[in-house]
């Protein structure tokens, strides 16, 4: 998030400056996605701790809580349908972009704004158990 925040590209002055530079971001953010998305995952991942005379899964008012496979499948439905949003969202930015010399900027945006708003989302969903 604190590369967004710090604005992509400013000193790119030309279409290609900025095709290059954008590229590069999507490069490093696809790396940060990746490596947090693993974390996450890995964390979801791990077994409860059980206490004495306790008994897990745990039962209670909404039913029964989750254990790490059923958490690690539910995250891994949603990173899979994520991922063929993203990249349907991209490619009609393509499809309505296509023929202009802004369409690699717009592409490049689009993955960036999507990956970066993933992360954020996920941060928020899963916001008890990265901190």
């Amino acid at each position: 998030m604190g590369r967004e925040k710090a604005g992509d590209c400013p000193n790119a002055m030309t279409t290609v400056d900025i095709n290059q530079c954008l590229s590069h971001e999507n490069g490093v953010t696809e790396a940060n996605y990746r490596a947090f998305t693993t974390a996450v995952r890995a964390i979801l991942a791990l077994p409860e701790p059980q206490m004495p005379g306790e008994h897990n899964p745990h039962v209670g008012p909404s039913g029964v809580e989750a254990t790490p496979a059923t958490d690690t499948a539910a995250f891994d439905a949603a990173e899979s349908a994520w991922q063929s949003y993203s990249k349907a969202e991209c490619t009609a930015v393509d499809v309505h972009w296509r023929g202009g010399t802004i369409v690699n900027s717009m592409i490049g945006q689009c993955h960036l704004r999507l990956a970066r708003a993933r992360m954020d989302e996920l941060a928020s969903d899963y916001m008890g158990i990265l901190e």
